[in-house]
């Protein structure tokens, strides 16, 4: 059973101990760490994986994103009789390719 933390302690940092703690404790556990640091407990691993896995679907999310301002482009050029530039839109898809591509 997880136990349930209520209380939050905050604490102030110079520049130079917040870049240390940076260093030392895994990426987004900073407060898990400490607390197990102060309690005597066994420091958690850094989980590579999770972290390759969270910056992939980040990227993921803004070709994605790209993809989708070119369908709305193209839309709304049909829906106004717009001309649509074929030439910059075959770029973007390219563009769009070599990131995908590059992910893997």
């Amino acid at each position: 059973m997880k136990t349930r933390r209520q209380h939050v302690l905050k604490i102030r940092l110079s520049d130079s101990e917040r870049a240390h703690f940076q260093s030392v404790f895994p990426r987004r556990a900073l407060g898990t760490s400490l607390r197990a640091l102060a309690l005597g407990q066994p420091l958690p691993r850094r989980n590579e994986v999770a972290d390759t896995k969270r910056d992939v679907t980040r990227q993921l999310a803004r070709i994605g994103n790209n993809l989708n301002q070119i369908a709305h482009g193209i839309n709304r050029a049909a829906l106004t009789g717009e001309r649509i530039d074929a030439v910059r839109i075959a770029v973007e898809l390219a563009a769009i390719r070599a990131a995908m591509e590059a992910l893997w």
